[in-house]
């Protein structure tokens, strides 16, 4: 995902070819009877709607061109339009998620075949599923791989791994890169009513789990690294990646980011003062560097003596995805934002991700029953 705009405190991404999904300016949710009196909105910190209504002006002056330029607004198509994907790859896509959805919970309580690696090769004939279950998928070399999974071609971009596990499993299966990831991303499956009326994904306390896991013994010790982890709008989440999880890890806490969710036309998808929030913050950290090293593990902001000097306050806008919760992509932003990853080459960790990606080492249930190559041919 790459940049389309820049403004003062914004980014502009570019939707995701296959997945984007520019919102129609109605509101499209199920319709609730109206309140008698409108509730008082809940900021999680003093000025935020007002900071992101800023935002979303310098957005929309950054992304002027763009929607001038008549090539479909952010969105890539008609502005308010919506994707009509193929019902039948869907399907098909969806039918792989829910085998391995099966063998994972299958796995979870037995001694199954566990552990090690297996390198894709350029010609491969496919693997089974119970193959993938609780083992690092990974394609070393420079192009893409296609493997046959219950007869939907999955892509496995160049360099890149999938850890199809749960989190219980992650510490004894991933494997430290040479030179350790200097890049990671976690995005939890955080209980919400939205979640569950939608049933887009389980969730449960599984998050807990991500204290027991080693992440100093992964990541680089020279230059540090980055670390992302998305929370919800619930301010006890934040907190709970602050207080916990944070100095569990031995990071340090420099920055809190949003990202504004917006139609193809840069509207937000709900009004910016709505109960319900059209943005989601992520928390940015710093691992291995001389503050957090120091024992500055889960302490305040400011990235400026980091290795990762990274701004304290930065707006991400760009057009969602219809796969439900699925962030953008933060590659780009890495690269533009914290000078250490600019040149140096990406060796990113995702964590709960939802599909293989370039230079990246993804874990999670879901880590590659969203990256059907046929899906993103046919939806692009």
């Amino acid at each position: 995902m790459s940049l389309l705009a820049e403004g003062p405190g914004v980014l502009i991404l570019e939707a995701a070819a296959e997945l984007a999904e520019p919102h129609r300016r109605a509101h499209r949710k199920r319709r609730r009877k109206a309140a008698p009196a409108a509730p008082a909105v809940m900021e999680n910190s003093p000025g935020l709607c007002e900071r992101m209504r800023q935002a979303h002006a310098r957005a929309r002056a950054a992304a002027a061109g763009l929607l001038a330029s008549g090539a479909g607004g952010l969105g890539g198509c008609a502005p308010d339009a919506a994707l009509q994907p193929q019902g039948d790859v869907l399907e098909r896509a969806s039918g792989v998620g829910a085998a391995l959805e099966r063998a994972l919970r299958l796995a979870a309580g037995a001694a199954t075949r566990g552990g090690g690696r297996i390198e894709a090769p350029l010609e491969c004939g496919g693997v089974g599923v119970l193959d993938i279950i609780n083992r690092e998928l990974a394609n070393t070399t420079a192009q893409e791989v296609r493997l046959p999974l219950l007869g939907v071609p999955l892509l496995l971009p160049p360099n890149s791994a999938v850890v199809v596990a749960g989190v219980e499993r992650w510490g004894g299966i991933l494997r430290r890169p040479p030179g350790g990831f200097n890049a990671v991303v976690c995005d939890p499956p955080w209980p919400s009513k939205s979640v569950d009326r939608k049933r887009s994904y389980l969730t449960s306390e599984c998050w807990r789990s991500l204290l027991g896991l080693s992440l100093p013994a992964l990541c680089a010790t020279q230059g540090g690294a980055v670390v992302c982890v998305w929370v919800t709008n619930d301010k006890r989440h934040e907190e709970w990646v602050r207080r916990e999880l944070f100095p569990r890890w031995g990071v340090r806490f420099v920055a809190m980011w949003h990202w504004l969710k917006v139609t193809s036309s840069c509207e937000p998808v709900l009004p910016i003062g709505h109960e319900r929030k059209p943005w989601e913050p992520c928390l940015i950290g710093i691992l291995h560097d001389s503050d957090s090293d120091a024992g500055g593990g889960g302490g305040g902001g400011g990235g400026g003596g980091s290795a990762f000097p990274a701004p304290e306050e930065l707006v991400l806008v760009s057009v969602p995805s219809p796969v439900h919760s699925r962030k953008p992509r933060l590659d780009a932003v890495l690269r533009a934002k914290c000078p250490s990853l600019a040149e140096a080459p990406l060796r990113g960790l995702e964590l709960f991700g939802r599909g293989a990606a370039e230079g990246w080492t993804v874990a999670g249930d879901q880590a590659i029953a969203a990256a059907p190559a046929e899906l993103r041919a046919e939806l692009s």
